[in-house]
């Protein structure tokens, strides 16, 4: 099993993926490996910030 994420805000396509969640939240579901594909990862690396 794996969980996969949407970071986006756009609920149609959230909920045409069959993910649950919301818009402040995120969006996620836990499926089988067999059930991913066409997965595209997308990685942001946010700047440290030192207090």
């Amino acid at each position: 099993m794996v969980t996969i994420r949407y970071g986006g805000v756009d609920l149609a396509t959230a909920l045409a993926a069959g993910l649950s969640g919301n818009q402040n939240d995120g969006w996620s579901a836990l499926v089988s490996l067999g059930e991913v594909e066409n997965v595209r990862v997308e990685t942001t690396r946010l700047p440290l910030v030192r207090e």
